[in-house]
């Protein structure tokens, strides 16, 4: 006698094998995203916001507050996109976490430091108010905490702080500027651009544009009269690459941006003599493998100050301060 063995209603072994076919596409499904992820993640780590964050936003989630964050902070590394961080990073606040695990394909939840970046967005876009707010936010959250997570930004909150307070005054009592174009000579032709003037004002540098060409004009004022400009490129040796930043205090000293084959550096030249000096780069605590530009020193000598693109930044061009050692 055959045994007819257990029969299966049709519709039951079609639900049977979709079941495992969804789940196997789950699998697969989520063994791709990681993937991204672990992708994305290895240009962020290095700063690359423009190719890591077209991979998060395959990711984004409305669940996923550790994904909203990473867009957010992309969009503030972004030139002409840092506007689009404010909704990632408000949605990602309110999962935020001092012990989230970002760097993690399975962490949905945001980092505190999502407060700051935040904080940032607003400052960036004008609305001081709501930025000062946030970095205060920020500042209660990162001290109840501040023991037990690797909380980062904490010392600069109060920076920031400061920042927005200034911006607000000055927002709501702005101060009254006169525009006066300089005698012809200085403004003639080309586009100029860049000008440095030192602090006591008796001495200008500026950069004219000549079609893809830069060259560095010099004048003194004497007896309250400002000279005509003179060509100082060849002096510097400065090639054609190089724009004007900045004077010291009796404007003996300057220092330029040179663009090094889109390395970016800074250089100096002295004032010896009555001419200058042929520029010299400075020394690799200003010049990195990164973009360095727009130096600027203070009245005494001491601090220079210039912007950066390297690690341990916000995103973008920083500020950076380099104080002069003793010897």
């Amino acid at each position: 006698m055959k045994n007819p063995g257990v029969k299966i209603p049709r519709f039951l072994l079609l639900s049977i094998l979709l079941i495992f076919y969804s789940a196997s596409s789950y699998t697969q499904s989520r063994k791709e995203m990681q993937a991204i992820f672990t992708r994305a993640e290895s240009h962020y780590v290095y700063e690359e916001y423009e190719l890591a964050n077209p991979l998060y936003l395959i990711l984004e989630d409305p669940e996923n507050m550790n994904i909203s964050y990473k867009i957010g902070t992309c969009y503030l590394g972004i030139p002409d996109e840092k506007d689009k961080a404010i909704p990632y990073l408000e949605a990602a606040v309110k999962e935020a976490s001092y012990n989230a695990k970002t760097r993690s394909f399975k962490e949905k939840r945001a980092p505190l430091d999502a407060w700051f970046f935040l904080a940032k967005a607003y400052m960036i876009n004008n609305e001081l108010e709501k930025a000062l707010n946030t970095f205060q936010t920020f500042k209660k959250l990162s001290a109840d905490y501040e023991k037990k997570g690797g909380m980062q930004n904490i010392e600069f909150a109060d920076q920031q702080i400061e920042a927005c307070k200034n911006a607000i005054e000055f927002k709501n009592n702005p101060t009254r500027i006169t525009q006066k174009l300089l005698a012809k000579e200085f403004t003639d032709g080309a586009i100029n651009e860049n000008p440095a003037i030192s602090y006591d004002g008796n001495t200008i540098v500026y950069t004219e544009r000549r079609g893809l060409i830069n060259v560095i004009m010099f004048s003194k004022k004497i007896r309250g009269n400002w000279q005509p400009p003179i060509d100082i490129t060849s002096q510097l040796k400065a090639g054609e690459d190089c724009s004007s930043c900045s004077l010291n205090s009796d404007g003996t000293k300057l220092y330029l941006y040179k663009t090094d084959n889109f390395d970016g550096n800074i250089y100096s030249s002295e004032y010896v003599n009555g001419s200058w000096t042929p520029i010299v780069k400075l020394n690799k605590n200003i010049n990195t493998k990164y973009y360095e530009s727009h130096a600027a020193i203070s009245p005494d000598g001491k601090k220079l100050f210039f912007t950066s693109n390297r690690e341990g930044g916000m995103g973008g061009l920083d500020i950076f301060v380099s104080e002069l050692d003793a010897s």
